[in-house]
């Protein structure tokens, strides 16, 4: 099975800052994009693949195809760098592989939305996010997610973060 090193949440996917900052710090063999719309969406792949490092391998894949991507045995030495682009994928994907085949869980920028609220810088969340975030700390651990935008930046604790707004005594279901 092949080793997440960082799976990073992120609306914008593959951008300047992912491909210069964190591809240069945490050398993957490859990036792994985990979305069931990027799929069919050609102007979409177009874009991240312009983002792209020259170089770099890159495979654009439904979640579902990416958790069997990472299990399949050709891909077992594989060190992966993996971007989904919410938070109800990130989810879905750590459940797919497993956790303790994910390094780290980074949250960088989401998308505004109508009922969200700022947590933090670039993180404007609803209350389904917010479950998400609580079910990830509870798959991964506290200790393996964070939010930064570049690998240079301090690291702040999400549990922190949501404990800041009262939201972990709430507890639905994501």
């Amino acid at each position: 099975m092949a080793q997440v090193k960082v799976l990073r949440t992120d609306y914008r996917l593959i951008h300047g800052q992912v491909a210069m900052s964190w591809l240069n710090i945490i050398s993957p063999n490859a990036i792994l994009i985990a979305n069931d719309a990027l799929v069919n969406d050609e102007i979409g792949k177009m874009a991240v693949k312009l983002a792209k490092p020259q170089g770099m391998k890159m495979a654009i894949r439904t979640v579902d195809e990416a958790v069997e991507l990472v299990k399949n045995p050709k891909t077992a030495d594989m060190q992966l760098f993996t971007v989904c682009k919410n938070l109800r994928d990130t989810v879905k994907f750590i459940e797919g592989i497993g956790a303790e085949n994910v390094g780290s869980v980074n949250v960088g920028g989401s998308q505004k939305k109508k009922d969200g609220k700022q947590l933090w810088k670039g993180m404007i969340f609803d209350e389904d996010d917010i479950e998400c975030l609580k079910r990830i700390i509870e798959l991964v651990g506290n200790a393996k997610v964070d939010s930064r935008t570049i690998p240079s930046d301090a690291k702040v604790n999400v549990d922190s973060i949501l404990k800041i707004y009262n939201f972990i005594e709430r507890r639905t279901k994501c």
